[in-house]
């Protein structure tokens, strides 16, 4: 699911805590040409535009990449708190 200019390439759920003792909602793995692959972590508060913003700083990657991968950040990000949904309603179900 990946190719070497900086798309999405594999995700996981994970819950973990940084140094700020933010909780890690979702690992995303980047294959960025010339840099190989990178690990994305986006932890409870932010925002795609910061973490693309910070992950752009890393790994220079052109503005339409940079879009791309936001968008998918974004669709990852809504896939998780539609499955936090479910298993929300499950649970009172």
């Amino acid at each position: 699911m990946a190719d070497s200019n900086g798309v999405l390439q594999d995700s996981e759920q994970k819950i973990a805590a940084d140094a700020n003792g933010r909780e890690e909602k979702l690992i995303v793995d980047v294959n960025v040409a010339n840099f190989g692959r990178q690990k994305i972590v986006i932890y409870e508060g932010d925002t795609v535009e910061g973490v693309v913003s910070d992950f752009v700083r890393r790994c220079p990657i052109d503005e339409f990449m940079a879009e791309k991968l936001k968008s998918l950040l974004q669709q990852q990000m809504n896939n998780m708190l539609e499955r936090i949904d479910e298993d929300e309603e499950n649970k009172t179900e």
